[in-house]
């Protein structure tokens, strides 16, 4: 009984949840390529890479339909595939015995074409 209970209880907060996301799209709306170059500006500002604002307003262009969640797990997932390249290099590399100037594999900012990839 408690198990049924406990079930319907947890039914009923993922429909409020669901019910609430909706609320916030019909009365809020999808943000705008605007909208979206400045919240990929904001999630990517502490973060090292090499986007120039022309390639952030790229991806913010073909990125519609995408809310901050979405561009949130974009990012994460550029910096995730940036760094199993670079860990997939640097072993490339020390295989072949090659290093820089002070013996170590630099970290290699992410680019438009990791987003190009993940989208």
């Amino acid at each position: 009984m408690i198990f049924l209970i406990f079930n319907f209880i947890f039914y009923l907060f993922n429909l409020f949840i669901l019910f609430y996301f909706i609320i916030i799209i019909i009365f809020k709306g999808i943000p705008n390529a605007e909208a979206r170059k400045e919240i990929l500006e904001v999630l990517l500002r502490n973060v090292p890479h090499s986007l120039t604002d022309e390639d952030i307003t790229r991806i913010s262009s073909i990125t519609h339909g995408y809310v901050g969640a979405d561009l949130a797990s974009l990012c994460r997932e550029a910096g995730l595939k940036t760094i199993k390249r670079t860990i997939k290099m640097k072993e490339e590399l020390y295989s072949k015995g090659l290093r820089n100037a002070d013996g170590n594999f630099l970290f290699k900012n992410f680019s438009i074409n990791t987003f190009i990839i993940i989208i």
